[in-house]
């Protein structure tokens, strides 16, 4: 198994006079730095030090890039910031288990909250680098759809069966490991 080093998730919030000015001027934020920047009450002043003039207004942000897990939903330049810092709290306080699961969130929602992350991590199934076919096999086993011993079992296609299964899943593969959200 390879290891998987995980950072803190960060966005890197810009001060959109600026860039309409041609400067790139910016601030690499974790989820706290963020949310104190909010909480100030004008992000594009927490990053931007330059003083206001009748050109210059220091009243919108973008986010330029993002860092991190979170890099992968398409939260685009002005994302809800409240939302946004609890995403990256859910991935920075679990990866492995937040960061497929925000993936899976947009796409089954248009922009999702992070309650509506949490309730697709817990719906999802771990599969981890097992083969599908393996995973219901020993599902099917464990159900009691089959038993050791009954006469059929040996009969029993068991990737045809795990591709039956996939119609009721959609799969996320994240690090190696595959993850299965079942369709409502």
């Amino acid at each position: 198994m390879q290891e998987v080093l995980h950072h803190e998730q960060r966005v890197a919030l810009g001060c959109l006079s600026c860039y309409n000015e041609g400067r790139l001027t910016y601030k690499w934020l974790n989820a706290d730095e963020l949310e104190e920047a909010h909480e100030s009450g004008n992000l594009a002043k927490a990053v931007c030090s330059r003083a206001d003039t009748i050109y210059h207004k220091r009243d919108e942000w973008h986010v330029q890039d993002y860092d991190g897990e979170i890099g992968r939903l398409r939260l685009g330049e002005n994302p809800d910031i409240e939302n946004l810092i609890q995403m990256m709290r859910l991935i920075d306080n679990d990866p492995d288990k937040y960061a497929v699961a925000c993936i899976a969130a947009y796409d089954a929602y248009e922009s999702p909250t992070a309650d509506e992350v949490e309730e697709i991590a817990d719906m999802m199934l771990y599969v981890g680098d097992q083969l599908l076919e393996d995973y219901f096999m020993e599902m099917a086993y464990a159900c009691g759809d089959i038993k050791n011993g009954d006469y059929w079992e040996s009969y029993i296609d068991w990737e045809h069966y795990a591709r039956n299964c996939m119609f009721d899943y959609t799969k996320y593969t994240y690090h190696g490991d595959t993850y299965l959200l079942p369709h409502h």
